[in-house]
């Protein structure tokens, strides 16, 4: 909440500066919003003119930011819980001429994780160890010695993030 009051204060300072530099700027050269930039309504009156200026700039501002808030709802916000995120998991690479074997995890429901190196496609060597699910700031599983943010998609899919840049991931199976 205290954060919300700064930013608030933030901005109301800041709009009583433009309206006062807009002031001392109608003063000084009158051009600029007469000319420059067009009439949001016809007036003689310097004092109305650089208060409408300033005034169109924060309801533009204000558009903006309503539209990014929109946008940057995410459900990641959302607490999972522990048997949303329990099952098996596969090795995904959304480059297919990525050189890595299919590894494969099972996270257990008793708090278990099962890691499974699998070179060239065989069964290799295996990890076993306790997983834990983090919450905040933003969802991760953390097994081994690593930590790997969850993704859940709006189609149920679950993804442990390996490198989200790359596009590899494990991604749940059942």
């Amino acid at each position: 909440m205290e954060a919300l009051e700064i930013a608030v204060t933030c901005v109301v300072a800041a709009a009583l500066y433009g309206i006062v530099y807009d002031q001392f700027t109608a003063r000084i050269c009158i051009e600029y919003f007469t000319i420059f930039h067009p009439p949001l309504f016809h007036t003689q009156s310097l004092t109305l003119l650089g208060i409408a200026m300033q005034l169109r700039s924060y309801v533009m501002l204000a558009i903006l930011a309503v539209g990014v808030g929109a946008g940057c709802t995410s459900a990641r916000n959302v607490e999972l819980k522990p048997d949303s995120v329990v099952g098996d998991y596969v090795y995904r690479s959304s480059d297919r001429g990525s050189p890595h074997d299919p590894d494969k995890v099972s996270l257990k429901a008793d708090g278990k994780y099962v890691l499974v190196h699998m070179p060239a496609g065989h069964q290799g060597s295996t990890e076993e160890g306790k997983w834990q699910l983090i919450n905040r700031p933003v969802p991760s599983i953390a097994f081994g010695d690593t930590i790997y943010p969850v993704e859940v998609k709006q189609n149920k899919v679950v993804r442990l993030l390996i490198d989200d840049d790359l596009g590899w991931s494990y991604e749940k199976t059942q």
